[in-house]
């Protein structure tokens, strides 16, 4: 249940600014759960010249906090969604695939900006990176599909196999254009070399502690 104190989100905002950073990225816990959604609107508000992304399940957008989110410009949210029904709801719990759907419908409405993520795995690989899915994602309004492998063997055994996703997901680019959706990868940068994207992110945790995670 901790928080970062307002003292410190303002500092990270200033330092960031400082260094050239003008997208902050806000992940949870639930950023828009009844506790919190007022602080990420605030934060959105006190600077208009920051992309606020804020990362979401989406359990809590109903027709209030989708009117919220079209009026702030500057925010973009980001729904996770693994797949359909029975994919997405094994790894994010039972109902939440319909709770994200109606929050996408509520979002559309009012044109409001928001794209999906998707955790792939070998167990959703083949439905996310269907023309199906895509076809739900692009005419339930999202923006963007944000495609986030899992390709480090880190003891899983639903490890995505990188040159089957470095295939599939040129596939998916191109399905994406078609559908008027910007598909982006949080791993693989240039697909079509098959080279990993060097990237840097600094992650800043509740307690105010910076750690730096650099892609090779």
């Amino acid at each position: 249940n901790a928080s970062i104190p307002e003292a410190l989100i303002e500092e990270i905002v200033r330092q960031s600014k400082e260094l050239g950073i003008y997208i902050i990225a806000v992940f949870g816990g639930e950023p828009f759960h009844p506790l919190t959604r007022d602080r990420v609107f605030d934060l959105a508000q006190r600077h208009p010249e920051v992309e606020v992304v804020v990362c979401t399940n989406a359990t809590f957008i109903d027709s209030e906090v989708a009117e919220r989110i079209s009026q702030q410009s500057n925010m973009f949210v980001l729904i996770s969604l693994d797949g359909f029904e029975e994919n997405n709801d094994v790894r994010r719990g039972r109902g939440v695939f319909n709770k994200v759907s109606e929050a996408m419908r509520e979002l559309k409405k009012r044109r409001a900006l928001f794209g999906i993520s998707t955790n792939v795995t070998t167990d959703n690989a083949d439905e996310v990176f269907a023309d199906d899915f895509i076809n739900f994602v692009s005419r339930g309004g999202a923006h963007l599909l944000y495609c986030n492998p899992l390709i480090t063997n880190n003891g899983a055994t639903n490890v995505v196999d990188t040159d089957e996703y470095i295939e599939a997901a040129q596939r998916l680019k191109k399905n994406g254009l078609a559908n008027r959706l910007f598909v982006f990868d949080g791993i693989l940068g240039n697909i079509t070399t098959r080279r990993l994207r060097e990237k840097t992110e600094l992650h800043v945790e509740v307690n105010g502690d910076v750690s730096v995670q650099r892609g090779t």
